[in-house]
């Protein structure tokens, strides 16, 4: 298996930095695509990767980047957002990208003793099937696009009402129901916990299929990326067992804060973790 980290914002300067969590024990770093190609980055990357043996994902754009659209120039406007940050990780010796599959474009919910409840919420029904079919489109070509390249390409599961593919039950469909080659899937532990699902529901309906993982902490309420605490035993211990039974290469990605000391504290705690569930 892999111990990954998010990289620091401004990676050049962060080298120190890189290095100090690398001797930690961390062999993977995961950095978002920037706007604009930037060749000199992409040379430092390789580089980087040449001298230390460090692994990278990117995490792709999302803000603003819909994979699900109910509009077609959107749609095809987010997937060649994605194509440009394949084509940055590919520049820069990147194994794996990192998407969001999109959301239905209606944030207006209709609390449910409300009159209006039943159509409002039939107009929702319809926005989640139609986009989640688009989002499943959408990661398809991506997908196909990022072979060509040399990249795997993996979306990860989302928490919020109007987002698309957050329950396992839907997740798996959309790899059973569709032709998704060259596509995994990226485990959020602390996206489960907002989303109010069990981490090792989506194991068991993805399995293999689990490429990558996203390893933070909540409240249960927000997406707040705390370091780990002793509440994942309970929360993520039972994930994590199947899953590095099921895919001993997975990479387990700690989704912090650039903050040595939580990233020190909190792979501690993963590796007990892993090593008391095994």
């Amino acid at each position: 298996m892999h111990f990954g980290f998010r990289g620091p914002d401004d990676l050049k300067t962060g080298k120190e930095y890189i290095m100090n969590l690398m001797n930690l024990g961390f062999d993977w770093m995961e950095i978002d695509a920037p706007y604009e190609r930037d060749v000199a980055l992409e040379k430092w990357l390789t580089s980087l990767q040449c001298e230390t043996g460090l692994s990278l994902s990117v995490h792709a754009h999302f803000v603003d980047v819909n994979l699900s659209s109910s509009h077609p120039l959107v749609r095809r406007n987010a997937v060649e957002i994605i194509k440009r940050d394949i084509d940055f990780a590919a520049n820069c010796g990147a194994q794996l990208v990192v998407v969001h599959p999109g959301d239905i474009g209606w944030f207006d919910f209709v609390p449910g003793d409300h009159p209006a409840y039943a159509a409002a919420q039939a107009i929702i029904d319809r926005f989640r099937l139609e986009n989640t079919n688009h989002a499943i489109n959408s990661i398809a070509e991506c997908g196909t696009y990022a072979r060509s390249c040399g990249i795997r390409l993996a979306f990860e599961n989302m928490y919020l009402p109007w987002d698309v593919l957050v329950s396992p039950e839907e997740i798996a469909q959309a790899f059973t129901g569709h032709k998704l080659q060259n596509v995994g899937f990226v485990l959020d532990l602390g996206h489960s916990l907002v989303a109010k699902r069990k981490p090792e529901d989506y194991v068991r309906a993805m399995r293999e299929r689990i490429w990558h993982t996203h390893i933070h902490q909540n409240d249960g309420a927000y997406d707040t990326h705390d370091p780990l605490d002793s509440s994942c035993l309970q929360q993520y211990g039972e994930a994590l067992r199947e899953l590095v039974c099921i895919n001993p290469e997975v990479i387990l990605l700690l989704e912090l804060p650039p903050v040595e000391a939580q990233y020190k504290a909190s792979l501690e705690y993963l590796k007990f973790l892993i090593s008391v569930c095994i």
